[in-house]
């Protein structure tokens, strides 16, 4: 679940029914766009740690938060104190606050 902005895409990797040409058309519809990045065709993805790619379900293990997008090797967040595990389950970092350890959605968080 990674997001990217138009403009941040090479040409090649924009939704087919764009019209390429017309890119302040494309931004202001670009709720109608239908799209899937490489890396989710492949099914591939960068460790959020390590940043090296993988393939998911196999190099890679997902953070178990539904809306979250981390992807870690296992000897990645094995490595990170911060992480919370539960049956062979894990909440990454990114979702509990460095300072006072409380989880995300308790506080409003910055990052």
């Amino acid at each position: 679940l990674r997001s990217f902005h138009l403009n941040c895409l090479p040409p090649e990797h924009w939704p087919d029914n764009l019209d390429q040409t017309d890119y302040p058309r494309a931004l202001a519809e670009d709720d109608h766009l239908n799209w899937i990045c490489p890396d989710c065709i492949a099914g591939t993805a960068a460790c959020a740690s390590c940043r090296q790619d993988g393939v998911i379900g196999t190099d890679l293990i997902k953070c178990k938060m539904g809306s979250c997008g981390n992807y870690y090797h296992l000897a990645c967040i094995k490595a990170l104190p911060s992480a919370r595990w539960k049956d062979n389950n894990f909440n990454c970092p990114t979702h509990y606050c460095f300072g006072c350890d409380m989880s995300g959605d308790a506080l409003k968080m910055v990052r």
